[in-house]
């Protein structure tokens, strides 16, 4: 028995015996990806929808099968971490919603599972698989949504969805590319008006971060970006380089495969190169030291690649690259493949030279401490890449303190 049909055969066994069950069903994009043939084991997320109570059924997992739970009463849902799955189980009580107002989080309140299927962001992601009771993954489609997985047409279930939940656009990139599908005539349509009512607008710049986190997770993150510019969704983010940023992105994306750091935010940098980065941080919700993070790095190639091109000497390598950190030496790479002679030899040979002085040496050799203590060590430091002075003493000679 493979992990997940364990899985589920212990969940459908936590059902029968937990009152607060009437039926339990694997949903979204689990089922999804099932019915285009990916097996269960293969399946990344997976999320069960409880007729009845889904608190109850993710305490009873807990009792029998060991882990730990934590639930929102509020929205009638558990996370289970439990020994039979190497991720988190989601579970929900079937439930329906109303959004107050756009792009705030709904009010929920139990119901069918034709109900919880229909609040879903798309067709495709809207069918499930019964586990209890019954015959297990005998498919349960009370909206008709077969027909849309089939013919490759990603479809919302209603002209207003983008507006009561804007994030479902973001996501509407990462499955018309990952899955190759075309938008339906309705939702085309649905997706205009809604950037039109500058719709992502109404969304926390945290909601919105963490669909650009699960973006950048894709298996293709540049041609999702590719796709978002063609349909004006780069433009509702304050995204102003997206096509020119495509190859940074790529590259970087090789970088992390490679083992070199490449993150989220170094993503969303590439694409506003050489630009004012503060209305793309205010979309995001990024502030601090994020918002700054990212427009050094927007602003680094233009500042220091063409210097770096012409670089030669390890002293000027040092006076270009000494302030920098392992990311952004990554980020110029991407953005900057000329400079990579200039950065492996700062990385490989500059960055690794072990300095001659310290601070306490000058202090013993009766500096004080202040600013002349800080130009000392970049005189000598200076000194030494140049292979003027190779030894202690004779920095502390350079120095007149010898």
């Amino acid at each position: 028995m493979s992990p997940a049909d364990r899985l589920f055969a212990e969940m459908a066994s936590a059902a029968e015996r937990c009152p607060g069950c009437e039926a339990l069903y694997l949903v979204g994009g689990a089922v999804r990806d099932h019915l285009l043939g990916s097996k269960p084991e293969s399946l990344r997320d997976l999320d069960f929808v409880v007729v009845g109570d889904a608190i109850d059924l993710a305490t009873e997992l807990v009792r029998h099968c060991g882990g730990e739970m934590s639930s929102h009463e509020r929205f009638f849902t558990a996370t289970w971490n439990g020994p039979l799955w190497a991720r988190p189980v989601d579970i929900v009580t079937a439930r329906r919603e109303t959004y107050p107002q756009p792009g705030e989080l709904p009010v929920v309140e139990k119901g069918t599972l034709e109900d919880d299927l229909r609040r879903r962001d798309f067709t495709i992601n809207s069918m499930a698989a019964a586990l209890w009771p019954g015959e297990r993954w005998q498919l349960a489609d009370p909206l008709g949504c077969l027909p849309d997985l089939q013919d490759g047409v990603l479809r919302i279930h209603h002209p207003g969805s983008f507006t009561d939940d804007p994030t479902r656009i973001l996501r509407l990139a990462r499955f018309a590319v990952r899955l190759s599908l075309r938008l339906h005539e309705d939702t085309g349509a649905a997706l205009e008006a809604a950037l039109a009512e500058r719709a992502l607008g109404t969304v926390s710049g945290d909601r919105l971060w963490a669909e650009w986190e699960l973006l950048c997770r894709e298996p293709q993150p540049a041609a999702v970006v590719a796709w978002m510019d063609a349909h004006g969704l780069c433009d509702a983010l304050a995204i102003t380089a997206a096509a020119a940023g495509a190859a940074v992105l790529e590259r970087g994306l090789l970088a992390r495969a490679e083992g070199r750091p490449w993150d989220a935010l170094q993503s969303l940098a590439s694409l506003l190169l050489g630009a004012d980065t503060s209305a793309c941080a205010r979309c995001f919700g990024l502030e601090g030291a994020q918002a700054q993070r990212l427009a050094t790095l927007a602003a680094l190639p233009q500042r220091l690649s063409g210097a770096l091109e012409r670089c030669a000497a390890d002293d000027e390598l040092e006076a270009l690259l000494g302030g920098t950190d392992a990311e952004e030496r990554v980020f110029l790479l991407a953005s900057s493949p000329a400079t990579r002679g200039a950065v492996e030899r700062y990385e490989g040979q500059v960055l690794s030279l072990p300095p001659l002085l310290r601070g306490e040496d000058l202090l013993a050799a009766g500096l004080v401490q202040g600013p002349a203590l800080g130009e000392a060590l970049h005189r000598v430091r200076a000194a030494h890449l140049r292979g003027d002075v190779g030894s202690a003493a004779e920095a502390l000679q350079l120095l007149g303190l010898g």
